[in-house]
């Protein structure tokens, strides 16, 4: 069974997309690497929750992802969370560690800081299914 954030990782790593333009390989699973300092534009993600179908190899769940745009501005982003939304979607994509078999953007939270940074942040919480 494959591993259902490296999925995600390496679809929304794939270049040839404006998603992957503007944030290139500056997306992280679970955490951000040491030293990022939200200089660049960057997406985290990491499973809210996870159910699993063994008999079928799927794997599916709720996942969280942290937009950052490389800036201190709320609206930079805001533009990496729709950038994602516009990659992510409804897509279904085979990638070499497994298939994005079902993806639905299910909220957004707008604006917020985190916590621990203080940087400026876009959530959007993700129905996904992958193989």
């Amino acid at each position: 069974m494959s591993d259902s954030v490296q999925v995600i990782v390496e679809f929304l790593r794939a270049p040839g997309n404006p998603f992957a333009d503007a944030v290139g390989d500056r997306v992280y699973g679970y955490e951000v690497p040491a030293g990022f300092d939200n200089t660049q534009k960057a997406v985290r993600v990491e499973p809210l929750t996870e159910e699993v179908e063994p008999a079928e190899a799927v794997m599916g769940g709720r996942y969280l992802f942290k937009c950052m745009g490389g800036d201190s501005l709320v609206t930079s982003a805001r533009a990496v969370a729709m950038l994602l939304l516009d990659r992510l979607h409804g897509a279904t994509e085979a990638v070499a560690s497994g298939e994005l078999k079902y993806s639905r953007c299910l909220s957004m939270a707008p604006g917020i800081r985190d916590k621990e940074t203080g940087w400026p942040c876009y959530l959007a919480t993700y129905q996904i299914l992958t193989e």
